[in-house]
This record gives structure tokens, C-alpha cells and sequence, in this order.
């Protein structure tokens, strides 16, 4: 008896060349599977079938709500996220913080990745991840109040350009400790943040 999975997820990577595809899925966690099929754009929320075996082939994928993209700038931002999750969320990880704050930003609809809310977004995927890089001169008051607020309310936290300058910082050093920034491909903007 075939035992076949229904699920809904993010797609957060998806290599057409070589049939991979990551997920975050609601409720499994992060899924390394297979799909042969048409290319998947990242960032959409889609709806699949899997049979749980050693690998996974996805089957009869079908786009439930696609990523709400104003310009070039919440494409590159969108992806900075998407390519961190694929890297840093491993199996098992705790997912509804995590999949509310990633649905929000693939769905929202307006631009999301001005400079100052780009660093607040990576900021709070930081302290979802729990990867957080303990440095004095990063401003702690900023963190919780990030921490407490919901993601929709993100974008109106009032930051002094100083803090914004500290927490840039921040998330250049709470990345760099735990992710080969070599291996990703959308990560460049960090060589701008090495100047602050």
C-alpha cells in the first residue's frame, strides 16, 4: 500500500537542471525532494503530494498563492531570505514562527526591501533561527522590541540611524558565523556592511 502525503509549503529553492527541490513545509519541516516537472518559482506557496520514502518525489504540485513582487530590489531581498532558510533551517526545527514570518514576506504587497527594512527582516529571520551573534555594541532594547513585534508591524519600529548601522553589523557577524557566505549566491550586499 502506497502511503501518500498531502502538503502545503514555501518553495525555497527549486534547480530545474537538476530536478531538486527544498520546501518548507508547514508542517513537515524543511523537504529535500524531487520534482522533474516545470520549474517552480521560488517564494510561492504550493500544494503537493509525497510518498515518505528514503527520497522524495513530489507529485501534482499546484501554486496556492504566488510571491507578490513590486520590483527588482523585493526579488534580490525575497531571495536573501529564501536562500538563507534553504541553508540554516534544519530537520526537525521548530516552523510556525518561522513559516508565518516567510509566508508575510512572500505575500506581502508592497516593497518590502527598502535598505533599513531589508536589515530589520534579516535581523528578525535571525532571531527565529536562533542564531543570534552576542556582541556588546549590538543594542539589545532594538533585539527584544523586534522580537516582541509581529512581522506585519516590523516595517513600522522606529530604529536610530545608529542602531540601524549596529544592527547591520550584527547580522553581518551572526551570518558569517554560522553560514559559508562563499556558498551562497545572493548574499553580495554583505560586502557593503564590512565598510560600517
Amino acid at each position: 500500500m502506497i502511503n501518500v502525503t498531502t502538503g502545503r509549503g514555501i518553495v525555497l529553492h527549486h534547480d530545474i537542471q537538476t530536478s531538486r527541490i527544498a520546501i518548507l513545509d508547514d508542517h513537515a519541516g524543511k523537504l529535500q525532494a524531487w520534482y522533474r516537472k516545470k520549474k517552480i518559482s521560488p517564494g510561492s506557496y504550493v500544494r503537493y503530494e509525497y510518498e515518505k520514502k528514503r527520497t522524495i518525489f513530489l507529485q501534482n504540485v499546484v501554486y496556492v498563492q504566488l510571491p507578490t513582487l513590486t520590483n527588482f530590489t523585493d526579488l534580490v531581498g525575497l531571495h536573501h531570505l529564501l536562500e538563507l532558510c534553504t541553508h540554516l533551517v534544519m530537520p526537525g526545527f521548530p516552523l510556525v514562527e518561522l513559516v508565518r514570518f516567510m509566508r508575510y514576506v512572500c505575500t506581502v504587497d508592497h516593497a518590502l526591501f527598502c535598505d533599513k527594512y531589508k536589515w530589520l527582516l534579516l535581523a528578525r529571520l535571525i532571531l527565529i533561527l536562533d542564531i543570534a551573534y552576542e556582541h556588546e555594541s549590538v543594542c539589545h532594547d532594538c533585539l527584544s522590541h523586534m522580537q516582541k513585534c509581529s512581522v506585519d508591524k516590523l516595517e513600522a519600529l522606529k530604529i536610530h540611524l545608529e542602531c540601524y548601522n549596529k544592527l547591520a553589523r550584527w547580522v553581518y557577524c551572526s551570518l558569517y558565523e554560522h553560514v559559508s557566505l562563499k556558498k551562497m549566491k545572493t548574499l553580495t550586499f554583505f560586502t557593503m556592511v564590512e565598510k560600517i
